[in-house]
């Protein structure tokens, strides 16, 4: 291999490509990357990547050092050629942690920066054993002129991946190196041998931490009996209750790191508030209590209070918002910026309009602003306007005094102002309000005082006001079906959610968040379909369908019925849907349907029932058109399925 190897490698660094060929796929790719780099092959330094004192922290910190520092002197005398033979291990950013070996092999690895602590990267040490192994998560031998710098001519290296026993992440990298030219064969299987070694160590320590996070959870629940108490692992794995909660993954990374960061700085980590997840994706407050283990995070121990509420007291501490940006799902452009305005309007105290389809998450927006203001220890009182008559939206709101109105209440009643004292009302369905609740409203806005019905005092107000509406609420004001005064206060900041139809590339993402085990068994050519659906009702008809194919079962099929029965709005939003026919449609040809009264209509009805398996409804939504009418069609034109 030697003799054909070198011209290909000194063609190969002069500029040349003259018989890459012969090269294993790997070596060639390696090589490749060197050149891009600039990588003189003449030199090869592994630069230092820690300090002294970080070199002491790492010997006790470093899970990986831990578990091979008694392995790997043991196994150093078993190499073939021990005065040769050098032991590497390196962490997953190629970090060396140890080396081990003969006085040939250290000197040759110190020749080349092979120091602990230093960074063996492949644009700073070639194409090499360990730095190919990392880079394909598997394990990788380099023989001789394989090597891209000349340091590593005339030795053979083998490396074997190292992988957490949790989550199965890599972690790190052991090689051997052998000065001539060895058997790699044999290198890995020696090379896999010790690494099942030391696998075997970050197994037993791993499961000291989950035992060492249980025994904390029994210490913790006998001081909170009546609450659920769960252990968590250090990756968010829920050791008990697995199934019935979930930890938000990017939450949970944050708290990690404070944790981490503050033994670190040799605090001990405090108590923190977090969230955890129902089955059905619904956020609630829990307060986590980091375990420790020789200086790490070991796991948490989290406290779900047993009503599910917040841990702030007072008369109205169950009118919470339970949702913040982090629970928004979806990471494109659009969407992004909706959140990065929101997250800006949270910090004023001025009113909110915000805009959007139904079903498009606009409560969802407004529970994350109130959580992100300085009113998010007080209430988040929601009302929708549309939902009542205007006596009992005034009574809801305004509340009421004694003998004010027949069956008034004894004693009166205080109204959702006044519970949301401190904090924000969320006035849904703004665009239903009437013409008198909007003079009362406004009036309150104005003056930030109001009364009870029936009463005389006048009550100070200091809420914050956002509100929600589907329709164009600017258009109403200049045409007089909603009070322009009332929608200049509303919408002092106004926030435009965009329609699911707008940010399609959120649909995995969102599939994922709401239906974690559906997401999985999802096929391409279904993701393909939900993709082109045209999501009339939005995030909550998406929401819909999951939910309905998790009960049909987490399957293709289960999906595709169920989206067949949802169908496309008559009014399509889109120019064109391919639930609907091939090409665009106006929207009175869509309900009208007179371009199928023809023979050519006909065929085209036929056409997609046999598309759609004869699914009538399925085939209406290709088509465009409501069941019924397509029913009638094919009445009138005598279609019927053959059986054959």
């Amino acid at each position: 291999m030697t003799a054909n190897l070198s011209p290909i490698w000194e063609s190969f660094v002069g500029g040349s490509s003259v018989g890459l060929e012969l090269l294993r796929p790997e070596i060639r790719e390696s090589w490749t990357r060197c050149r891009d780099a600039k990588l003189n092959p003449n030199t090869q330094s592994a630069p230092m990547a820690l300090s002294k004192s970080e070199l002491e922290k790492m010997s006790s910190r470093n899970r990986l050092y831990r578990a091979s520092r008694e392995i790997l002197p043991a196994a150093s005398e078993y190499l073939p050629n021990k005065v040769d033979s050098t032991l590497i291990l390196i962490d997953a950013d190629c970090l060396m942690l140890d080396i081990q070996g003969g006085g040939k092999g250290m000197l040759a690895a110190e020749a080349a920066g092979g120091f602990v602590g230093s960074r063996w990267l492949e644009r700073d040490t070639g194409t090499d054993a360990l730095s190919l192994c990392i880079h394909m998560n598997s394990p990788a031998a380099v023989i001789d002129f394989e090597h891209y710098c000349v340091v590593g001519h005339q030795w053979t290296g083998a490396a074997v991946p190292i992988f957490s026993p949790q989550n199965h992440s890599l972690i790190g990298a052991l090689a051997v190196y052998n000065h001539g030219l060895s058997n790699p064969e044999r290198m890995l299987r020696l090379c896999s041998r010790f690494v099942t070694f030391i696998e075997r160590e970050l197994k037993n320590e791993a499961i000291e931490r989950r035992l060492l996070t249980l025994e904390m959870q029994e210490r913790i629940r006998s001081s909170y009996p009546h609450d659920k108490v769960l252990s968590v692992s250090e990756f968010g794995e829920l050791l008990n209750y697995g199934n019935e909660w979930t930890v938000p993954s990017d939450w949970f990374a944050q708290m990690r790191e404070g944790a981490e960061s503050q033994l670190s700085a040799g605090i001990k980590p405090k108590e923190q508030k977090g969230r955890l997840r129902d089955k059905s994706g619904q956020p609630f407050e829990a307060r986590f209590f980091p375990a420790t283990h020789l200086g790490e995070v070991a796991g948490f121990v989290a406290v779900l209070p047993s009503q599910r509420r917040s841990f702030s007291t007072g008369l109205h501490q169950s009118w919470r918002a339970i949702y913040h940006f982090e629970d928004i799902a979806g990471s494109s452009p659009v969407l992004r910026k909706c959140i990065d305005d929101a997250r800006r309007y949270a910090a004023v105290d001025l009113p909110v309009l915000i805009k959007g389809e139904s079903g498009t998450g606009k409560e969802l927006f407004a529970q994350a602003i109130h959580n992100e203001s300085n009113r998010r220890d007080r209430p988040f009182v929601p009302i929708n306007c549309g939902a009542s008559r205007d006596e009992l939206i005034a009574s809801d709101l305004f509340g009421y005094s004694e003998g004010s109105f027949t069956g008034a209440t004894r004693g009166g009643r205080i109204g959702k102002l006044e519970i949301a004292e401190g904090g924000t009302i969320f006035l849904d369905e703004i665009e239903s309000m009437s013409p008198f609740m909007q003079t009362s409203l406004l009036r309150v806005l104005e003056e930030r005082f109001y009364s009870r019905i029936g009463g005389t005092e006048r009550i100070p107000l200091d809420v914050r006001f956002l509100a929600a509406t589907n329709a164009d609420l600017n258009a109403k004001s200049t045409t007089q079906q909603f009070r322009s005064d009332l929608y200049f206060r509303l919408a002092s900041l106004t926030l435009n959610l965009p329609p699911l139809r707008e940010h399609k590339a959120d649909i995995p993402e969102l599939i994922e968040y709401h239906s974690p085990f559906l997401a999985k068994s999802i096929s391409a050519e279904t993701m393909s379909k939900l993709l082109d659906f045209c999501w009339p009702g939005n995030i909550r008809q998406l929401k819909n369908v999951l939910q309905r194919a998790e009960v049909r079962g987490l399957s293709d099929r289960g999906v595709l019925e169920t989206l067949d029965e949802e169908g496309c709005s008559e009014v399509c939003a889109l120019k064109k849907c391919s639930f609907r026919a091939g090409s665009p449609m106006s929207t009175t040809a869509a309900q009208d349907g007179y371009f199928l009264d023809d023979d050519s209509g006909k065929e085209r009805i036929i056409e997609a029932l046999q598309q759609c398996n004869w699914s009538v409804t399925a085939a209406a939504n290709r088509l465009g058109l409501h069941r019924v009418t397509l029913s009638k069609k094919m009445a009138k034109m005598e279609i019927r399925r053959v059986y054959h």
